[in-house]
Formats: C-alpha cells, sequence, structure tokens
C-alpha cells in the first residue's frame, strides 16, 4: 500500500452502486412525480386501513361488544401488518434495483417484477395482519377470562 493509486482502487471496488440512466430532464422529473405518487398511494392505503379498522371497534362499541379487546385484535394486526410491509417493500426494493442496473431491458423487466412484489407485499401483510389477531386474541383472552372474538 505504498502507492497512493491504490487506494482509491480499492475504494471503487467495493463500492458497487447501481446507477440509473435516465436520458433526459423530462425522464428524470417523470421518475420524481412517479415516486411522489407512489408514497402518496402507499400513505392513503395505511390511512384508509387503519379507518377501517377504527370503524370495526366503533361498531363494536355501538353494538355492545368488548370493544376495547377489538381494539387490542386490530391495534395488534395493524402493526403486524404495517411492520410486514415495510419489511417486504425494502426487499422489493432491493430487487428492483438491481433490475434498473440493467437498462433498458431492466426497464421492460421492472414492470413485471414491480407487479409481482406489489402483490407479495399485499399477501404477506394480509398474512401478518391475520397472525397478528391470531396472537393477539391469544393474549387477551387469557388476561380477562372471555371468550375469543372471531378475527
Amino acid at each position: 500500500m505504498s502507492d497512493r493509486r491504490q487506494m482509491p482502487d480499492l475504494v471503487r471496488k467495493e463500492h458497487k452502486v447501481a446507477r440509473l440512466d435516465v436520458g433526459s430532464q423530462i425522464e428524470a422529473h417523470g421518475l420524481v412525480d412517479m415516486s411522489r405518487h407512489t408514497r402518496l398511494v402507499g400513505r392513503t392505503m395505511v390511512i384508509v386501513d387503519l379507518g377501517l379498522r377504527t370503524d370495526e371497534v366503533f361498531e363494536a362499541y355501538e353494538s355492545g361488544d368488548d370493544w376495547q379487546r377489538k381494539a387490542f385484535v386490530e391495534t395488534a394486526g395493524f402493526a403486524a401488518s404495517v411492520t410486514a410491509g415495510r419489511l417486504l417493500t425494502a426487499a422489493a426494493l432491493g430487487t428492483i434495483e438491481v433490475m434498473l442496473a440493467a437498462t433498458p431491458v431492466g426497464w421492460v423487466v421492472i414492470l413485471g417484477v414491480g407487479l409481482a412484489a406489489t402483490a407479495t407485499v399485499v399477501a404477506g401483510s394480509s398474512i401478518a395482519d391475520y397472525w397478528g389477531k391470531q396472537f393477539a386474541q391469544s393474549i387477551y383472552g387469557p388476561s380477562t377470562n372471555s371468550p375469543a372474538l372471531s378475527p
């Protein structure tokens, strides 16, 4: 390591970053807009999910059911669903970044990968929601000596 040029070469070799080849400023603005819309849709879906869960708890309250138990179960399902969604989204984004590096073929493949990743995130979140609710019911039931609710 006596030569000064060896160190920068080692640093460059360790960090291989996939670059997105954008041909024009219009394409760059399009990608930024798509990113904004994607974030907005994701956040809107979370808010709608939370609203539907709140409505379920309120319906249980109005009908005289155990609304506190329902709130506990729905909260656990929501937490598990959001956590699984975030983890699966991070994994999907890693796959998409690899495909973007393979331009222009990557641009075609990314559509299919994006759809498959979306389906995987939705399915994984739904499964996590189910198991989160099951876990919450198993905890809540013995602690209150009340019969179990259906998710």
